[in-house]
Protein backbone atom coordinates (compact mmCIF):
# COMPACT_ATOMS: atom_id res chain seq x y z
CA UNK A 1 0.00 0.00 0.00
CA UNK A 2 2.85 2.48 1.07
CA UNK A 3 4.37 1.88 -2.24
CA UNK A 4 1.69 2.31 -4.41
CA UNK A 5 0.38 5.74 -2.37
CA UNK A 6 3.85 6.93 -2.80
CA UNK A 7 4.06 6.70 -6.60
CA UNK A 8 0.54 7.94 -6.92
CA UNK A 9 1.45 10.57 -4.85
CA UNK A 10 4.59 11.78 -6.48
CA UNK A 11 2.89 11.12 -10.03
CA UNK A 12 -0.47 13.05 -9.39
CA UNK A 13 -0.14 15.08 -6.51
CA UNK A 14 3.34 16.62 -4.69
CA UNK A 15 4.22 18.81 -8.11
CA UNK A 16 0.47 19.45 -8.84
CA UNK A 17 -0.33 23.38 -7.87
CA UNK A 18 -4.13 22.38 -9.08
CA UNK A 19 -4.63 20.21 -5.43
CA UNK A 20 -5.71 22.24 -2.82
CA UNK A 21 -6.96 19.78 -0.65
CA UNK A 22 -6.10 15.70 -0.07
CA UNK A 23 -8.88 13.30 0.84
CA UNK A 24 -7.56 9.72 1.83
CA UNK A 25 -9.98 6.98 1.46
CA UNK A 26 -10.15 2.95 1.46
CA UNK A 27 -11.04 0.87 -1.42
CA UNK A 28 -11.33 -1.88 0.68
CA UNK A 29 -14.97 -2.21 2.66
CA UNK A 30 -14.48 -1.61 6.28
CA UNK A 31 -10.73 -1.22 6.54
CA UNK A 32 -8.82 2.33 6.38
CA UNK A 33 -5.33 0.84 6.63
CA UNK A 34 -4.30 -1.41 8.74
CA UNK A 35 -0.61 -0.90 8.50
CA UNK A 36 2.23 -3.39 8.63
CA UNK A 37 1.71 -7.26 9.48
CA UNK A 38 2.80 -7.52 13.13
CA UNK A 39 3.57 -11.59 12.15
CA UNK A 40 6.49 -9.60 9.43
CA UNK A 41 7.65 -7.51 12.59
CA UNK A 42 7.89 -10.55 14.75
CA UNK A 43 9.87 -12.88 12.43
CA UNK A 44 12.62 -9.81 12.14
CA UNK A 45 15.42 -11.02 14.26
CA UNK A 46 17.23 -7.85 14.15
CA UNK A 47 14.59 -4.94 14.65
CA UNK A 48 17.36 -2.48 13.73
CA UNK A 49 16.85 -4.02 9.94
CA UNK A 50 13.46 -2.22 10.63
CA UNK A 51 14.67 1.21 10.84
CA UNK A 52 15.02 1.40 6.87
CA UNK A 53 11.47 1.05 6.31
CA UNK A 54 10.47 3.56 8.79
CA UNK A 55 12.42 5.55 7.88
CA UNK A 56 11.05 5.34 4.48
CA UNK A 57 7.33 5.83 5.40
CA UNK A 58 8.62 8.82 8.01
CA UNK A 59 9.81 10.68 4.86
CA UNK A 60 6.55 10.02 2.99
CA UNK A 61 4.55 11.33 5.87
CA UNK A 62 6.78 14.10 5.89
CA UNK A 63 6.55 14.53 2.24
CA UNK A 64 2.88 14.57 2.58
CA UNK A 65 2.71 17.29 5.15
CA UNK A 66 5.01 19.94 3.34
CA UNK A 67 2.59 20.04 0.45
CA UNK A 68 1.17 22.09 3.11
CA UNK A 69 -2.65 21.62 1.96
CA UNK A 70 -5.52 20.57 4.28
CA UNK A 71 -5.31 16.09 3.77
CA UNK A 72 -8.48 14.44 5.94
CA UNK A 73 -8.42 10.56 6.22
CA UNK A 74 -11.72 9.48 5.00
CA UNK A 75 -11.91 6.44 7.86
CA UNK A 76 -14.90 3.94 7.48
CA UNK A 77 -13.44 0.60 9.42
CA UNK A 78 -10.55 -0.27 11.28
CA UNK A 79 -6.87 1.81 11.21
CA UNK A 80 -4.66 0.36 12.32
CA UNK A 81 -0.67 0.56 13.44
CA UNK A 82 0.50 2.24 10.40
CA UNK A 83 -3.07 3.22 9.23
CA UNK A 84 -3.84 4.87 12.50
CA UNK A 85 -0.41 6.92 12.24
CA UNK A 86 -1.45 8.21 8.88
CA UNK A 87 -4.98 9.57 9.88
CA UNK A 88 -3.32 11.08 12.85
CA UNK A 89 -0.14 12.78 10.20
Amino acid sequence: VMEEAQRLWNAEIHDNDAVRSVVFASAKDGCFVAGADIYDIASVEDKSDLVPEIERALGFFRRMKSKGVPMVAAIDGTALGGGLEWALW
